[in-house]
């Protein structure tokens, strides 16, 4: 058992980000041909969103990571 901390924010297109550091300790497997993610040895398993609205998805132009609690300008298209 573990805690996590999670922000709420209003108006955003995805119901939920999860960061590399909570895919680490709960040994995340993502299984694209059920489409799910599965957590804990399959304790828990969360259907991924197929969807995606391609009129408000960008592309970055450089390889770009954004650590967490940050904030950063990068070049899109």
């Amino acid at each position: 058992m573990f805690t996590a901390q999670f922000k709420i924010i209003e108006n955003r297109t995805q119901d939920v980000i999860f960061g590399v550091d909570l895919f680490e300790r709960t040994a995340a497997v993502i299984d694209y041909k059920r489409k799910q993610l599965i957590l804990h040895d399959g304790v828990l398993c969360i259907l991924l969103s197929t969807g995606m609205d391609f009129a408000k998805a960008v592309c970055t132009m450089i390889d770009t990571r954004i650590p967490p609690q940050y904030q950063a300008i990068v070049p899109v298209r």
